[in-house]
């Protein structure tokens, strides 16, 4: 009886990993416009919904047919001189609409220097072409920041779309993300005596730049 009660146990386990992984998997059947970001880029919000940091990583998502829009941002290590800062622009709102089409949506210049980084942050915006390099239209702006010290990406977006007339829907495969996350406590990380990491970073600095600096 113990080993039945066991069994019963194990498979409720398995089966609901099963279905937390379901919810992490985009299902491309019921789907028509797929979107993929360059390695460069983050998305932050996708039609309407902020994604939690555990999955900003996120690189494509499965989006209906129609208007869809995704709040992204460059997001990399530039060289500066002979160091490296951590590159992160400002939000971007951009809208599209479209139907049945594989998207590649990525920065609309290259940056791997610090004055490219300058360079896109006076003038920044995004391309989004499909799988035949075919330019897909779009609306882009940056994203107004908020009050406060900390940015709600999710109400920005939400008073940026009423002040500018703009209708979305909710997107089931982003609310599948934010339901089927589960916060896992990240076990502690040892670090060793002889190198520490000191970060400096310039909250003032219109490139948001983090210099890293490692030191024994």
């Amino acid at each position: 009886m113990a080993l039945a009660f066991f069994m019963e146990g194990s498979m409720k386990r398995f089966f609901s990993s099963v279905l937390l992984l379901g919810s992490l998997v985009p299902f491309t059947s019921s789907a028509a416009v797929f979107v993929e970001l360059d390695k460069d880029v983050e998305a932050l919000v996708v039609n309407g919904e902020e994604l939690p940091i555990t999955i900003v990583g996120h690189r494509s998502f499965d989006l209906e047919d129609g208007n869809n829009q995704i709040v992204v941002r460059v997001s990399k290590l530039v060289q500066k001189g002979s160091e490296f800062e951590k590159f992160k622009s400002d939000p971007m709102v951009v809208t599209f609409n479209t139907a049945n089409k594989d998207i590649l949506l990525s920065p609309s210049q290259t940056i791997t220097k610090l004055s490219d980084a300058e360079k896109f942050d006076e003038k920044p915006s995004f391309s989004l072409e499909d799988k035949n390099g075919t330019k897909i239209s779009s609306q882009q702006a940056v994203l107004p920041r908020g009050p406060g010290m900390m940015r709600d990406y999710e109400r920005e977006v939400a008073k940026f779309n009423h002040k500018q007339g703009i209708a979305i829907a909710p997107n089931t495969y982003a609310a599948s993300l934010v339901a089927g996350e589960q916060y896992v406590q990240p076990a502690p990380v040892a670090v060793q005596p002889a190198k520490q990491a000191s970060a400096l970073c310039l909250t003032n600095s219109p490139l948001s730049c983090c210099k890293l600096t490692l030191f024994a």
